[in-house]
């Protein structure tokens, strides 16, 4: 999938306006990386769950085994994290598969900046940080103005005045 992905991503370099898959082509790309991101993620959970057997072999073989390993899901997760930072750069949501949108993140940069400010403080606990992370910034307090009738027009207050004004 990773494969098709780059070739996916190399192909589309040399569209033209005009071509019937200009903006066809980026939109399954972006939809099938967000797959890919889920499917990775799954991967690596499992990955951590599940036993795995044990190694045989010399111990340097063992090393450069889990070396490699490492090194292969590093090299995934750079290729997942510049897709998603290119993809987000112009700073306007990603759209997958035409329906939903993912905030970019200046998008989301900014949602946490503004909860700092209006906090004017920095979190410094875990538990804070994740609720800044996870949650989008409140809306803005609204200023409500309430208008009402106004009981006398300009000529109407002045007749007002001069037939109550004492004698």
């Amino acid at each position: 999938m990773i494969i098709g992905l780059l070739a996916l991503g190399w192909w589309m370099v040399d569209l033209d306006y005009y071509h019937a898959w200009y903006h066809k082509a980026p939109l399954w790309h972006r939809s099938l990386g967000i797959m890919l991101i889920i499917l990775t993620l799954l991967r690596l959970a499992l990955r951590l769950l599940q036993n795995r057997p044990a190694l045989k072999g010399p111990l340097w073989q063992q090393w450069s085994a889990k070396l490699v390993h490492i090194g292969l899901y590093s090299l995934i997760a750079f290729i997942l994290v510049s897709g998603v930072l290119m993809a987000g750069s112009d700073g306007n949501g990603i759209v997958i598969v035409g329906e939903f949108t993912l905030p970019s993140l200046g998008e989301l940069s900014s949602a946490w900046a503004s909860v700092l400010h209006t906090r004017n403080s920095h979190p410094s606990r875990f538990e804070e940080i994740m609720l800044f992370t996870a949650l989008p910034p409140a809306p803005p307090t609204p200023i409500t103005v309430i208008f009402g009738d106004n009981l006398c027009t300009s000529v109407g207050c002045i007749l007002i005045l001069i037939i109550l004004k004492p004698l």
